[in-house]
């Protein structure tokens, strides 16, 4: 048997693969000036700019479309949101003053009306809001009396040329925290239509 004669060069082992120092992927960094920066697109100052106007007039309007605040947690502070949401032409403001506003004043204070009812009634205020403007845009709120109902209080006014011996008056009821228009009296009375008050057990 003939020996098989080792070679004397050992078999070939696979190249170890090394890992390449450079980094293709990243790009080198550029120092100083010699990449030029990217400019916002001109949209973009557009639109910054029209955000700017927009934050500066809600600025100046003191917020804008916030509702103001109202006081009826007295009958005179009651008549005063009343006279400034007329004057303002404002009928969501008119409409938080007034019982009729409110379904769950009316339903009570309001003798049986019926929901229909009610929305011709806040119809009739929309409709008549110039009119309620012009009349309490100048008008002095005076004396608070107790009202002709139980549970009632009257606020007289008195109007530019009016003599003062005609008297001139809202009526609010109490209903839960709030004083709210349920009526008006006098001589020359301009007013919303009316939910009539029931006597307080």
């Amino acid at each position: 048997m003939t020996d098989v004669q080792q070679s004397d060069t050992e078999p070939t082992e696979p190249a170890e693969v090394t890992e390449s120092t450079d980094e293709p992927d990243e790009p080198a960094e550029v120092t100083g000036s010699a990449r030029p920066r990217r400019r916002p697109p001109a949209w973009l100052f557009a639109v910054a700019g029209a955000l700017l106007v927009v934050a500066v007039v809600a600025f100046l309007r003191g917020g804008g479309d916030a509702a103001r605040p109202r006081d009826l947690s007295t009958p005179q502070g009651a008549a005063e949101a009343f006279a400034a949401a007329a004057s303002a032409g404002d009928v969501d403001g008119m409409l938080a003053v007034t019982c009729l506003g409110d379904a769950g004043c009316a339903a009570e204070h309001g003798k049986g009306i019926t929901k229909e009812e009610i929305r011709a009634a806040q119809k009739v205020i929309a409709g008549n809001m110039r009119e309620l403007g012009g009349r309490f845009r100048y008008a002095e709120f005076t004396d608070v009396r107790a009202g002709a109902e139980p549970g009632t209080r009257d606020v007289d006014y008195r109007l530019p040329g009016v003599s003062d011996e005609q008297r001139n008056y809202l009526v609010f009821v109490k209903y839960r925290d709030r004083w709210l228009y349920i009526a008006s009296g006098g001589s020359t009375t301009t007013s919303p239509p009316t939910a009539s008050p029931t006597p307080a057990n």
